[in-house]
This record gives C-alpha cells, structure tokens and sequence, in this order.
C-alpha cells in the first residue's frame, strides 16, 4: 500500500506537513480513537526506535498506571559494557519486563508541505520529531 506523497516522494515513509487527531465518526466509519499496544508485540524496529528515544531523553516511562521506570532502573537489564547499543537493549528488556504498552492515536495529514519536504530532505534529516499539537510544531 502506497503511504506516500508529493513530487519525488517514492520510496519515503511520510508525509511532510501538518496532523490533526481523528476523531470519532460515524460517517467516516472511524469508530476508535486510541488504541493500545503491547511493547512486546512492536515490530523490533519500533521497538529500538522507542528505546533509543527514551535513551536519548533520559525518559522516565509510566508502564503502569502511577508507576515508572527510568534510565536509573536499567543496572538489571544491562548485560556487559555500558555502550549506547547496550543502554538501548537494556531498555527494550525492561519495557518487555514491565509489560510497557503504548497507546496510539489515528491521525489523518491536515496539510501536505512541500517546503517542509525539501528541507528535510536537504538537511539529511533522518527522522523526526512527532506531535499532534500545534504549539510543539516549530520552524524547521
């Protein structure tokens, strides 16, 4: 399936521009507005990109309702060195051990930008930063 948009865009995996949450519609047949996921059934790639995020922030994670884990709780999960690739498996195992879920909400694109795009593109930006509120949206 085709996910892809704007002159040139063939083999990229988003769209460039601006988000809005979708809400539920009955007209839409869109009935679910969130929906959760069991870290443990993430594909690996999403998993290590959740685990180098929270690495890279120094994020302290809720995996249950008021309780947290953090990169001061990763000393069980850490298995040798202390290399960033460790750092990043040890927390895949314990968010797997804390039985972490992530929930997902649907949002549809609310305006493609082209300028966005290229900019990207000519800064080599290898991924990005993802919110569905305007105020966290910046200049580029």
């Amino acid at each position: 399936e085709d996910h892809y948009q704007g002159p040139d865009a063939k083999g990229k995996y988003l769209y460039m521009g601006r988000y809005r949450s979708v809400e539920s519609d009955p007209e839409t047949e869109v009935e679910e507005t969130s929906r959760t996921f069991m870290f443990q059934q993430l594909s690996e790639e999403s998993k290590y990109a959740m685990a180098e995020f929270f690495e890279r922030r120094q994020s302290l994670v809720e995996f249950q309702r008021g309780n947290f884990c953090g990169p001061e709780d990763l000393g069980p999960y850490l298995n040798g060195g202390v290399t960033k690739a460790s750092r990043i498996n040890a927390w895949i195992r314990m968010l797997e051990d804390k039985e972490f879920r992530i929930e997902i909400a649907p949002v549809e694109l609310a305006e493609y930008d082209e300028n966005l795009y290229r900019t990207l593109v000519e800064i080599g930006a290898p991924n990005g930063q993802v919110s569905t509120q305007f105020e966290h949206i910046g200049p580029v």
